[in-house]
């Protein structure tokens, strides 16, 4: 997991290889040799009744330097009292720019319902038969904002067209 980001960003770069390049490639390799140990756990030590869908997402506003894009990443876990389970995970370059920071997080939330969340409830509604309902984390207060309320407030005069 904590490998994804650093690989995704290193191969962009591909097209334009340069020394720095190099530099970052030798130390990720070396990350890798001295972190081979290292293991993603999960665990479940609660009832079916007791788990429920979890996921977490985040964006980096303008992260890339070259393209001031921003990335978006996202977790899904089961979790419980007793229980934290990882299933997937998934960090990719945000295909527009964003304008703000809560812009790129709501990109971020749609990357994550659309590829993580949604294709997986069928499977979930199987699992859990009891009636459970999928939480979302988000860690923006404009955010949570807009996705609660549907508006954005700062934005309050809307473009006429004369």
């Amino acid at each position: 997991l904590d490998l994804q980001r650093a690989i995704g960003r290193l191969s962009s770069h591909i097209t334009f290889w340069d020394s720095e390049s190099d530099k970052r490639l030798d130390r990720l390799v070396t990350y890798v040799h001295t972190t081979l140990h290292y293991r993603q756990m999960g665990w479940i030590g609660d009832d079916p009744s007791e788990l429920t869908v979890v996921s977490y997402s985040d964006a980096d506003f303008a992260g890339c330097p070259r393209t001031l894009r921003s990335t978006s990443g996202a977790h899904l876990n089961i979790e419980g009292p007793n229980s934290c389970f990882p299933i997937a995970y998934r960090s990719v370059r945000q295909g527009c720019g964003a304008f703000s920071t809560p812009e790129a997080e709501i990109v971020a939330i749609n990357m994550m319902v659309r590829h993580m969340l949604l294709p997986t409830l069928s499977l979930w509604e199987r699992l859990f038969p009891h009636k459970f309902q999928p939480l979302l984390y988000e860690d923006n207060q404009a955010c949570i904002r807009v996705c609660e309320t549907g508006k954005n407030p700062t934005m309050r005069w809307p473009l006429v067209a004369r």
